[in-house]
């Protein structure tokens, strides 16, 4: 009698371990990441499975069914061709039977973690890179400001005297402001890239690497 009623309590001890609810963030997050993502993973997901989006994973995992559950038969399967992970360590029964009670409770998930589908589209980091039209002429990085202030109603500061270029391009690069006549060089220089001119001379200046030796060291 006594040895039937440990049974017992050690069955519904067993039962009510067995229904606890599965923590999608601390208990299956980590198995997909660590074991799954590599693959399945992004809109390059082989074989087209993304277990990334839950509205894939319900399609693939069977909900409440786990023993008609695709994601439960590949990782339990011995077959070369079918098993996942296909390469590498299998994963363990301690993770096979997290994943089984997952599919069995409904697949919980993190939105958090795992964004839905319609929120992840529109996120600037899944979208795709493009290069955008330069919204006017000369520098391109000015067009951009540029535009962007006009769409603000904000409008430029003016084009700072010549003088006023060249000494802050030699205090930034040197720390040390032009001499007068490198201002009256430049002042007299009528090339197009008389700027950039002055650009290469600092950087090929002993005082720039000087300057910015200290910071490198």
């Amino acid at each position: 009698m006594r040895t039937a009623t440990v049974l017992l309590i050690a069955a519904c001890a067993g039962s009510a371990r067995a229904a606890d609810p599965v923590d999608f963030r601390t208990q299956v997050y980590p198995v997909l990441h660590d074991r799954c993502f590599r693959c399945h993973q992004g809109a390059d997901a082989k074989s087209g499975i993304r277990l990334d989006r839950r509205t894939d994973v319900l399609a693939y995992a069977r909900p409440g069914r786990p023993d008609q559950s695709r994601l439960i038969a590949v990782v339990e399967s011995d077959d070369p061709d079918t098993k996942m992970p296909p390469a590498g360590a299998r994963l363990t029964a301690a993770q096979v039977k997290t994943l089984r009670a997952w599919v069995e409770q409904g697949v919980t998930w993190d939105d958090t973690l795992l964004p839905p589908a319609t929120a992840a589209a529109k996120h600037w980091a899944f979208q795709p890179v493009r290069r955008p039209a330069v919204p006017g002429p000369g520098n391109p990085i000015d067009a951009f400001v540029l535009a962007k202030l006009r769409e603000k109603n904000l409008t430029p500061a003016p084009p700072a005297d010549p003088r006023v270029v060249l000494r802050r391009l030699a205090l930034d690069l040197t720390g040390l402001p032009p001499t007068p006549a490198e201002v009256d060089a430049f002042l007299a220089d009528r090339d197009a890239d008389a700027y950039e001119k002055q650009v290469e001379r600092l950087l090929a200046s002993p005082a720039y690497g000087e300057r910015w030796g200290r910071h490198w060291l």
